[in-house]
């Protein structure tokens, strides 16, 4: 008999304590070439939702997958695959715990950020306290940015669209975005582009049961292919009691059955 080890112990965890779409042994996709295929087709966030779901925090498989797929971003320059994902903070705080933080000061500064720069210094100024460059309380953004760029001229070359920016204001879109936005509809169908242009020209502020059934209104010609039903809220159902039980007459003599005649009896 032996003690298992680290690897055994996740395997056997995983094998009697399953859970959906967590298999016993790692995914392929976890490791080349199956991993760089994944990245081509921009999945990181896939693959580290993934990774974060199968692994422990502390996990080394974890933390060398993690570490391959910030890597090539950074060598790719796409941080847009990654941006306003729970992943991007944990990329940031790599690239500041590992002094690596140009490439990501090139990336906001093309596109006219001084204010991340300026944190991202800032936190790389935390996590390193030693660090020549110095901050005082009253620096501004820019000064803060400007300084770093005086005093790091051998980065020259990665922060050229920073430099850029700082010289002349000249910003760049982002790597993600396409060269023209999706605005034309020549190539959507009719019911797609009366939904477009509904929206569009702000009509969705009339929305009421009198247009929600008609062409005129957002579905367009769905209208009359499929039948609009409307349901009511369970809120609007209690108002409506409520009314009604307010409506109803109330006093001495309600309900009329037990109203007493007026004509004696006989």
């Amino acid at each position: 008999l032996r003690t298992s080890t680290p690897e055994e112990h996740d395997r056997m965890n995983r094998t009697y304590y399953e859970k959906p779409n967590r298999p016993v042994f790692p995914p392929a996709v976890f490791e080349d070439p199956y991993l760089q295929d994944a990245l081509a087709r921009r999945d990181h966030e896939f693959v580290l939702d993934w990774a974060c779901w199968f692994y422990e925090p502390d996990d080394p498989a974890y933390i060398k997958l993690v570490q391959t797929v910030f890597d090539r971003i950074v060598e790719s320059g796409d941080f847009d695959v990654l941006y306003s994902t729970r992943h991007f903070g944990t990329l940031v705080f790599y690239l500041a715990l590992n002094g690596n933080i140009p490439p990501l000061l090139n990336y906001f500064g093309a596109r006219g950020r001084i204010s991340d720069c300026a944190n991202l210094v800032r936190l790389q100024k935390t996590l390193h306290p030693n660090w020549r460059f110095a901050i005082n309380s009253g620096d501004t953004d820019l000064k803060i940015v400007t300084d770093f760029v005086k005093q790091n001229a051998r980065y020259r070359d990665q922060l050229s669209d920073l430099n850029a920016f700082l010289r002349d204001g000249t910003v760049l879109p982002s790597v993600s975005r396409k060269a023209e936005p999706m605005t034309r509809t020549e190539h959507m169908p009719k019911h797609a582009i009366h939904s477009f242009m509904w929206l569009k020209t702000g009509l969705q502020t009339s929305v009421d049961a009198s247009n929600v059934r008609s062409s005129s209104g957002p579905l367009g010609e769905l209208s009359t292919e499929y039948e609009v039903q409307l349901e009511r809220s369970e809120g609007e159902q209690t108002r409506e009691k409520e009314v009604d039980i307010r409506r109803e007459p109330r006093g001495r003599f309600w309900p009329p059955s037990k109203l007493r005649s007026s004509k004696p009896e006989e």
